[in-house]
């Protein structure tokens, strides 16, 4: 009789050996700068699974300086980078780590403080009204973000006639948006 064929080899361990995890750094912001910038793009690269093979990644950024993202898939294999939602003002962590196709995470890696200042709110720079009609003072005022506010009339001379002479708020100043500036209109 023929010889039996040989048993088929057994089947490979699984695999349990968790991937090598990417290395984070982001493209917009150096680390500990601090910026106004409140979206950040990261980019990552260097992941490898020698048994199954690199399946994606899970993120998140945080106000930690260590902590670990979820093992929820956030991206897959081939992703390499993202850019945050905008961020308020404080100093934020990214963390990252990589799934193989066997289900095994990596250890998570951490990279910040990325440091997002609040920006600043809308200011009323006065601007200088001497010599302005009072038409171009409101202008001038409302491209700066100020408002009128009181009109005083004095007696001026026929040159100053329908002139700003003088301003209650000196030109430079800085104010909340809307701040409103008193000014003096020369008349007969």
């Amino acid at each position: 009789p023929p010889a039996a064929p040989p048993p088929p080899p057994p089947p490979p361990p699984p695999d349990t050996v968790p991937p090598s995890n990417a290395s984070p750094v982001s493209t917009s912001h150096p680390v500990g700068v601090p910026t106004t910038r409140n979206t950040i793009v990261m980019t990552w690269s260097g992941a490898f699974d020698q048994g199954s093979g690199v399946d994606g990644f899970s993120y998140h950024w945080d106000k930690l300086p260590t902590s670990t993202p979820d093992e929820v898939k956030d991206a897959e294999e081939t992703s390499t980078g993202i850019t945050s939602a905008p961020l308020p003002g404080g100093s934020y962590y990214f963390h990252l780590r990589t799934r193989d196709n066997a289900g095994n995470w990596s250890q998570p890696a951490h990279v910040g403080p990325y440091v997002v200042l609040s920006t600043p709110a809308t200011r009323c720079i006065v601007p200088k009204l001497a010599g302005k009609t009072l038409a171009s003072t409101r202008t001038a005022l409302r491209r700066a973000r100020c408002a009128l506010g009181r009109i005083r009339r004095v007696r001026a001379r026929r040159s100053r006639v329908g002139r700003v002479v003088a301003q209650g708020i000196r030109p430079g100043t800085r104010r909340p948006a809307g701040t409103k500036v008193a000014v003096t209109i020369g008349r007969r």
